[in-house]
């Protein structure tokens, strides 16, 4: 079978799930696509590419240079040509490239074929998350991306779902071909290669008790107050554990999130108990995880959660949001609390505390781990499968 060579255009990102889902997409292709499927990263002269280059070759250009000379032309012949990337395309065709993945167009009807790609759909779910300026132009972004690429892929059966009805509600229109790619972690060292619990204590001055773990962004909608009311209940008995909150602290949509959590564990003295500690380096935040006496994710909205599929790689216990998406990932050992219940977060939290056993844990996550290489194959398969299908003209 020939190779497809498919390009993925790289601007940048600041948000690490969207890192970890591609370095998840890359390795799966790198090492079971069979040469059948070829990614291509095509960024700037300068982007940090987060060592994806190690599973896809990477073509730097100014092109993708913001307020480069090469991208100024490049805008300045697109407004002119009526929205073609005329320049883009003959960098592709140089690369014998044949569909752009995770992007939105060149232009409809471009002999490349292209999948736009939707993690969610956070924007009507949960409007009041987003200043009325980004809001606008997200759902400006997700209508020009349905209407002008040949198909869509959604992260998961939720989001398809709410594909159609934002077509239906906002666009008035039949819902394109579309697809849904469900990713796994992204991990893809071994257990042995992750920090002991003894250097992660000694890094990050953590005492000899066992922790919990929260491995979101501090973005709103991830609902980390819930835990911290939890903890409050917990407290008052003196029967509060630990719980360590990962993650850029830093809510771009709003900036007043973060410091207002931080003040709330200040007011109930939780600040020892709920430790805020950041972006850390990803093998740190793998190995925290790792030893963590369960995941919690308490998000009021999820695409399709990294925190969960990371987890399950590792076989951890989880106290999850009961939100659909959650529902749909199904990992074997979950707890499910409704997004404002923190009494019933407090009591699941005891309960997790009570039965934690370091050691079984330990040979669950070995036993656990030995299947992950299956799942990222069968993501492989899948990509490889869709990719194929969209090149021939036949997405359903």
């Amino acid at each position: 079978m020939p190779i497809t060579r498919v390009a993925f255009v790289w601007p940048g990102l600041g948000w690490m799930g969207g890192i970890n889902y591609f370095r998840s997409l890359f390795y799966a292709l790198h090492h079971y696509a069979d040469g059948t499927v070829e990614p291509v990263l095509f960024t700037g002269k300068d982007s940090d590419t987060y060592g994806l280059e190690a599973y896809a070759k990477v073509v730097r250009t100014p092109l993708l240079d913001k307020k480069s000379l090469p991208w100024m032309l490049s805008k300045s012949i697109k407004a002119m040509t009526g929205g073609r990337e005329l320049l883009l395309k003959r960098l592709l065709d140089q690369h014998n490239i044949e569909v752009i993945s995770h992007y939105n167009w060149l232009w409809k009807g471009c002999a490349i074929r292209s999948l736009a790609w939707i993690p969610d759909f956070q924007v009507l779910h949960l409007p009041e998350c987003f200043p009325e300026q980004d809001r606008q132009a997200t759902t400006a972004a997700m209508a020009n991306a349905i209407k002008k690429s040949d198909a869509m892929l959604l992260s998961s059966e939720h989001a398809k779902s709410d594909l159609y009805h934002f077509c239906q509600d906002c666009l008035d229109a039949q819902a394109p071909h579309s697809y849904v790619l469900h990713f796994p972690s992204s991990f893809s060292g071994t257990l042995d290669e992750l920090p002991s619990i003894d250097m992660l204590r000694e890094k990050y001055n953590l005492s000899d008790e066992p922790w919990f773990h929260v491995p979101n962004q501090f973005w709103m909608h991830k609902n980390h107050s819930l835990i911290i009311q939890a903890l409050k209940h917990l407290h008052k008995g003196g029967k509060a554990p630990l719980v360590l909150a990962t993650g850029v602290a830093k809510d771009f949509r709003n900036p007043d999130y973060v410091p207002e959590l931080k003040r709330q564990l200040s007011d109930e003295n939780l600040s020892d108990r709920f430790r805020v500690m950041g972006q850390i380096p990803y093998m740190d935040m793998m190995g925290l995880m790792l030893h963590a006496i369960a995941v919690i994710n308490p998000s009021r909205f999820e695409g399709w959660s990294t925190t969960v599929e990371e987890a399950k790689a590792f076989g951890k216990k989880l106290i999850l949001s009961d939100i659909e998406v959650h529902r749909e990932q199904n990992p074997d050992r979950s707890y499910y609390v409704a997004v404002d219940d923190s009494e019933k977060l407090a009591e699941l939290l005891s309960k997790c505390v009570l039965s934690y056993n370091a050691i079984e844990e330990r040979e669950l996550s070995l036993n656990v781990f030995a299947d992950k290489e299956k799942s990222m194959k069968e993501f492989s398969n899948s990509y490889v499968s869709l990719i194929l299908d969209l090149k021939t003209g036949c997405a359903t």
